[in-house]
């Protein structure tokens, strides 16, 4: 009979801890605070055969904006849903209609602390000189599109619609990036 007492304390005791962790992380002390802006999840994907092929340049460390063309695909494709510090997003007002994330090949997650006072510091990955490309497919309800940095919340606005003209995506314009943070995977079935 005392080895089921003990049972019962234990699990009510694991219960009783349970809850008041719960308590603890609904309150917010033990968790961290998302931004106090916050950005809304990603919306469903929306495939269409117009793609917009952003050029991304990066100049020590510092990401800027290129040219933008639209390419057409044969079938109808739509944005890859990858994780990633920088993103492109495509509004209609205040509605979010599409978002391709990327990372810069190299550049740390975060900005580098300045107050870094080991003697044996991180190397310097994020003042890097690159470009690449990135795609997402285009809505016609696009109003406006910005450029932001995720890790420190800097938002770039981008002229909508930017005034290219049509490539073919199978050209080696779109497809010579090394990264194309906005092409889906391929199906290695369809081969």
């Amino acid at each position: 009979m005392s080895k089921k007492r003990h049972v019962y304390a234990f699990c009510v005791g694991l219960a009783l801890s349970a809850g008041a962790f719960a308590a603890v992380a609904v309150s917010g002390i033990a968790t961290a605070d998302p931004p106090p802006e916050g950005y809304a999840p990603d919306p469903p994907v929306v495939p269409s055969t117009k793609q917009w092929v952003f050029a991304i340049n990066v100049k020590e460390g510092v990401v800027s904006l290129g040219d933008a063309k639209s390419a057409t695909t044969k079938k109808a494709e739509g944005t890859a849903r990858v994780m990633g510090r920088f993103a492109i997003e495509l509004w209609c007002g205040k509605e979010l209609l599409d978002r391709v994330r990327f990372n810069v090949p190299g550049m740390g997650d975060g900005p580098r602390r300045s107050d870094d006072h080991r003697i044996l510091k991180k190397p310097r990955m994020d003042l890097i000189t690159t470009h690449f490309n990135v795609r997402i497919a285009d809505n016609p309800r696009t109003t406006n599109a910005k450029l932001i940095d995720r890790a420190t919340g800097q938002e770039t606005p981008i002229a909508w619609p930017p005034d290219a003209p049509v490539i073919d995506a199978g050209t080696s314009d779109a497809s010579s990036a090394p990264v194309d943070a906005g092409k889906p995977p391929r199906d290695a079935a369809a081969d």
